[in-house]
């Protein structure tokens, strides 16, 4: 039971990836967004037709419309956005990743398309890319929102820069109240990599007691016990998830295992 090396679990990379797609699809115009009111006029006409379910009319009407906003930064940036939006709702992130790109490498462009930019890198795993386009966004800009900076950690993860990652990853975890759950599964990820046995346990811990009817926290609880040696502490963890009802097949063979690493054959043979 060993966490896989040099990756974060499936569930985590899952989790992941659905965060920063809903990221995509969630963007908005705010109300301090200076555009101008047909920008604003044509985006809410294309949110009409998403809403219909009109994807393609919807994408064709700002492609044909950012033409005439070639020259004002803001309306552009604020249009490539939602074409990027549309396009990974349609399931098209090279052709996202393409739009958003083109529109990044124009002067004057607002800093905030570089951190879509980044997203969209990472989502096709272009981690070295990314990692440049969102570091030099984040250092760039005054008020960088606290996903941004995770993407960052999670970026850096991929790319085996472990310490740093942490670093970034617990500086997002300070801009926040409520810490998502992927950003702990992350941490607790960066903790094993780097062999932070002790921290990782205790956030192991944490992570039960928040979901206690999650298989998958008790089962990282107990392959952090045995990265230690602590076979006792495992077992107990993976009995308390079996009583649940938590447990696979290849789970109770472990247990059946650590009974009779610790000389309790005859619960072994019960299991």
């Amino acid at each position: 039971m060993q966490f896989p090396k040099r990756q974060p679990s499936k569930p985590l990379l899952g989790i992941c990836g659905a965060l920063l797609i809903t990221a995509l699809v969630a963007l908005d115009v705010s109300a301090d967004v200076q555009m101008s009111a047909m920008t604003y006029k044509k985006l809410e006409k294309a949110r009409v037709l998403m809403d219909e379910e009109q994807g393609e009319a919807a994408l064709k009407l700002l492609m044909d419309y950012r033409r005439r906003v070639k020259s004002k930064p803001v309306d552009n940036a604020i249009v490539h956005q939602f074409m990027a939006n549309i396009l990974v709702q349609l399931d098209r992130i090279d052709e996202a990743t393409e739009v958003v790109g083109s529109a990044y490498q124009r002067p004057r462009m607002p800093e905030r398309l570089g951190i879509l930019y980044g997203k969209l890198l990472v989502i096709q795993e272009k981690y070295t890319e990314a990692e440049k386009v969102l570091s030099d966004r984040i250092n760039l800009e005054g008020d960088v929102p606290a996903e941004a900076v995770y993407t960052l950690a999670f970026t850096r993860f991929h790319l085996e820069n472990f310490a740093l990652a942490e670093t970034t990853l617990l500086e997002a975890i300070g801009m926040v109240k409520v810490v998502p759950r992927s950003w702990h599964e992350l941490l607790l990820a960066l903790y094993y990599q780097q062999e932070k046995f002790e921290s990782a346990e205790q956030l192991a811990k944490l992570l039960v007691e928040k979901r206690p009817l999650d298989g998958e926290n008790w089962r990282r609880l107990a392959r952090i016990y045995l990265e230690q040696s602590k076979y006792s502490e495992a077992l107990g963890a993976l009995m308390s998830a079996h009583h649940k009802g938590l447990l696979s097949h290849h789970d109770i063979k472990q247990i059946a295992s650590l009974h009779g690493h610790l000389d309790m054959p005859e619960n072994a043979a019960r299991m």
